[in-house]
């Protein structure tokens, strides 16, 4: 898999620390990353576009989030892989899970070992309810990790807690019933329930 070196993605990573650092990015710092976004479009085409692409989706501008990361794409070379996967997160974080999990696609397709990727594949494919093929990705996940993907550890943990069974739930209305039945008191009573 293609690395780009760190030259290639000072900016882009700057950002990403600012976002954990900062939770989220303040109106200076947006404007600031914009100004080097613009400044490297001559050094580093690709990348500039990949870092307003970023900033674009932070703002919530759909419309820009996709040309910018559409524009990353033409001039990525061997780092496709890479800008495909931004592109995924970008879209991932705009709740676009149909979208990213396409890209994210491609970008496994370029690249089997971008983890990245298959990690937004298998994250927005369980936000999104999305279905297609998602086995497939959970156990290449599993061959190239070894555990299962985080999400789907907290799918089965939840599902484990669920009354999964029609067994399980006559036996809780039961259990509700027979301890209702304990504090049934008197014909009275019965009379009330019966006209219900």
């Amino acid at each position: 898999m293609h690395r780009p070196d760190a030259a290639e993605t000072s900016l882009i990573d700057r950002i990403k620390a600012r976002i954990i650092e900062t939770n989220g990015l303040g109106e200076v710092d947006l404007l600031r990353f914009q100004r080097e976004a613009h400044a490297l479009k001559t050094k580093d085409t690709a990348n500039a576009f990949a870092a307003l692409g970023i900033l674009a989706c932070l703002k919530g501008e759909i419309k820009n989030t996709r040309r910018y990361h559409e524009t990353s794409i033409q001039y990525a070379g061997k780092s496709l892989s890479i800008h495909l996967s931004n592109y995924a997160t970008s879209l991932q974080n705009l709740e676009l899970y149909a979208e990213a999990v396409e890209k994210a696609r491609a970008a496994w397709d370029a690249d089997p070992a971008n983890i990245m990727a298959l990690d937004i594949i298998i994250g927005s494919s369980y936000m999104g309810g999305i279905d297609k093929d998602i086995e497939y990705y959970t156990a290449k996940w599993r061959d190239l990790v070894g555990e299962e993907h985080p999400i789907v550890s907290a799918y089965l943990e939840l599902n484990d807690m669920r009354l999964d069974t029609e067994e399980d739930i006559s036996k809780m209305v039961l259990a509700g019933a027979e301890s209702a039945l304990k504090d049934w008191e008197s014909p009275e009573e019965d009379e009330a329930w019966r006209d219900l």
